[in-house]
């Protein structure tokens, strides 16, 4: 209850404070897109996405992908279209 509405406001501030190239990542990782996958459709050599990847995971506090994954479909599923 309150403490859960506070953590979702605290993922939400955290997201929201990554820079737009971030969010943008953080938004295909949460369709399930892979390294590759996002370097195409952001037009990104792997190596930049992997970086990507790292920076908003420790940005967030996440351990892993799958977490983070799971964080951004939640944070996306809460903003307005």
């Amino acid at each position: 209850p309150k403490h859960e509405v506070r953590t979702m406001l605290e993922a939400d501030s955290a997201f929201e404070s990554l820079p737009p190239r971030l969010r943008r990542v953080a938004g295909l990782l949460a369709t399930g897109a892979d390294n590759a996958k996002i370097a195409d459709a952001l037009t990104l050599e792997l190596h930049t996405v992997e970086g990507y990847v790292h920076d908003i995971k420790v940005a967030l506090g996440t351990k892993d992908r799958v977490e983070l994954c799971f964080r951004a479909r939640d944070w996306l599923s809460r903003r307005p279209v």
